[in-house]
């Protein structure tokens, strides 16, 4: 809960428009995750523009419930991807370095 809520995207909102921006909503929130029937809603598709140019890339924004299970996903799945990974694997690998 606490990656989710406390990062730079903590006040943009998805298609839901939900933000969990209080004590109370993020404690109701983190009470109603439940992986029983779980299915990702659409994202919100916002165009920002790009760094030096006029040009600009397409952003897509998942909302606070899917950003709170994409977390808990990655908390659960991460100490078994650590336990299978090659030793001379680094990539996407959080703390591991080639360099050492």
């Amino acid at each position: 809960m606490k990656n989710v809520t406390q990062n730079r995207g903590k006040r943009t909102a998805g298609i839901d428009g939900a933000k969990w921006i209080t004590p109370n909503s993020r404690m109701n929130a983190a009470l109603k995750l439940s992986d029983k029937k779980y299915k990702a809603e659409l994202l919100k598709r916002v165009y920002i523009p790009k760094l030096g140019t006029d040009k600009k890339r397409l952003l897509s924004i998942p909302t606070m419930y899917d950003r709170a299970m994409q977390a808990l996903y990655a908390l659960s799945l991460t100490p078994v991807a650590e336990a299978t990974a090659a030793p001379c694997s680094f990539g996407f690998r959080k703390y591991i370095s080639a360099k050492g």
